[in-house]
């Protein structure tokens, strides 16, 4: 046994052997433990807490059991970087490395988990319930809901940069987007809005399975359709309205200006000529005769004014404010020829609305005389 001294109120061991202290010889290895300034020390074993193992330089540590650690795992970091399951990436804080089908990442938390936020909250990454996740900063969130529906409250670039970019809500610079519905079958389950950019115009273009050119609306404002027209109802002509009390309305927005109808009709020889109904100032006119060697510009054949009056002819100009009717073709001979059937009579009748018919100018055929 170890004598002690006590040497300026201190314990000395001045020999070799066990130190014995508060009646326990000890162990050899043990250390001996104070237990605080009320309490006697107690001798315990050094290596109680501590761990022992070997790994790799650059990996993280983990257990390997209650005693035991190792490197040996998939997760590394170098003191700036982490991986897990590859190579530290010095470009990349952290690198996951994903070699087999059933690897993920997962966030499990609370109805809201702020999974990524900066200092100043212009982004986020946000698990928000329900298995929600939001991608929020501060020009907009995009919102991902169970089922795969998606919100997004701001503006959407897809590959767009420059003034472009944040010129539309949605932003799209390749040449179009496609739609099919779930049916089975052939390319007519396809729609389409598509671009037909060029350097010096744009047309966007809606198309169907069908008709890959429907409906285009050019750079310039104009649009044009290939196919049928029906407002109301599935059209059996090419332009169809279905409406009680259908009205189709063509109106000028300027000073003096004219709405019209124009028709261009091909004859047996295959020549077109131009027609058309126009309203003029208070007027309705009717229109014919444009060709190839007036430019297409026809004449006014018919007018009917504002106050039921009609003059029929090329000379609108001789009309005499009293005439009803006037039918006039200036240095031509003007006709007014009435045609019926066999042994029928032709002729104008006179009266007014409270009198039956008071008197007439008419041809019998079967006899061939006039009668007055």
């Amino acid at each position: 046994m170890a004598k002690l001294s006590n040497i300026n109120g201190r314990f000395a061991v001045e020999d070799d052997g066990a130190i014995q202290f508060n009646g326990q010889a000890g162990t050899s290895g043990y250390v001996l433990e104070s237990r605080g300034a009320s309490s006697p020390p107690v001798w315990t074993d050094r290596d109680t807490g501590n761990v022992t193992g070997t790994g790799t330089a650059g990996r993280v540590a983990y257990w390997t059991s209650a005693s035991n650690i190792s490197s040996d795992g998939a997760f590394r970091f170098d003191g700036t970087n982490v991986a897990i399951g590859g190579a530290i990436v010095a470009s990349r804080k952290l690198a996951i490395y994903n070699t087999n089908a059933d690897n993920e990442l997962e966030f499990i938390g609370a109805d809201y988990t702020n999974i990524y936020s900066n200092t100043d909250s212009t982004m986020a990454v946000e698990v928000i319930g329900d298995g929600a996740l939001r991608l929020a900063t501060k020009g907009g969130n995009l919102t991902i809901v169970t089922g795969g529906s998606s919100t997004f409250s701001g503006d959407v670039g897809i590959g767009a940069t420059g003034l472009y970019s944040t010129a539309r809500a949605l932003n799209l610079p390749g040449k179009g987007i496609s739609f099919k519905n779930d049916l089975s079958g052939s390319d007519n389950n396809w729609s389409y809005i598509y671009n037909t950019a060029t350097l010096s115009s744009s047309n966007l273009v809606f198309a169907t399975g069908q008709s890959l050119t429907a409906l285009t609306l050019a750079h310039n404002g104009d649009a044009s359709f290939t196919g049928d027209v029906g407002i109301g109802i599935s059209p059996n002509q090419n332009f169809h309205i279905f409406k009680s009390d259908a009205t189709a309305l063509i109106q000028a927005s300027n000073t003096s200006g004219t709405a019209q109808l124009q028709f261009i009709p091909r004859d047996a020889s295959n020549v077109a000529s131009l027609q058309s109904i126009k309203g003029v100032d208070s007027s309705l006119t009717f229109l014919t005769g444009g060709n190839s060697g007036n430019s297409y510009v026809p004449t006014e054949r018919m007018r009917i004014d504002s106050s039921g009056n009609v003059r029929i002819g090329t000379e609108q100009t001789l009309f005499n404010g009293n005439s009803i009717l006037q039918i006039a073709r200036g240095d031509s001979p003007s006709y007014i020829q009435f045609i019926s059937g066999n042994l029928q009579e032709q002729g104008i009748l006179f009266g007014d609305p409270e009198d039956t018919v008071e008197g007439s100018i008419r041809y019998v055929h079967n006899g061939d005389y006039m009668w007055f």
